[in-house]
């Protein structure tokens, strides 16, 4: 009897860990990472990227910078490309669609954020079009961020093998 309470003491003494709590952070670990990465890709549209034979892989993808996406609108995407409206073209910045009228205003606002002292942005912006958008459409992108006294501009293209 004695060494059945002995026992039951040496039980309460040694304890038990609960799982549980442990379980439940891994979880929301979990989730925050996974709505992070998310967050993080919300601004890289699916595009068809055009292709370059001298392509280099992106040193830093993770650097900040401003993603302007330059593509077909999205009921124009869907037919031929003889058939498709040559002004049907949109532009999206951190995934936000930004009327043609407004793409300067909106790269200016993005640019005085990071501003040198002659007032020139030191803000990239990685302008990233579809392979078969036309060719005026990145022209207006690349003539709007001049505009926004954005000079740090970085083009998005693929490798031909992929």
């Amino acid at each position: 009897m004695a060494s059945e309470a002995m026992m039951a003491e040496m039980r309460r003494q040694k304890g038990e860990m609960n799982m549980t709590p442990m379980i439940d952070v891994v979880f929301q670990l979990i989730i925050f990472f996974m709505l992070v990465m998310e967050i993080t890709q919300q601004d890289l549209e699916q595009l068809k990227l055009p292709t370059a034979e001298n392509a280099r892989p992106d040193k830093d993808p993770s650097k900040e910078r401003l993603t302007l996406n330059v593509s077909w609108k999205r009921e124009e995407y869907v037919k031929q490309p003889k058939d498709r409206d040559p002004a049907a073209f949109e532009y999206r910045i951190k995934g936000t669609l930004v009327r043609d009228d407004q793409l300067y205003q909106r790269l200016r606002e993005h640019a005085v954020l990071a501003l040198d002292i002659n007032g020139n942005s030191e803000m990239p912006v990685l302008i990233r079009c579809d392979q078969n958008i036309e060719y005026r459409a990145v022209l207006k992108a690349l003539v709007e961020s001049m505009n926004a006294r954005v000079w740090m501009i970085e083009l998005a293209i693929r490798n031909e093998d992929g």
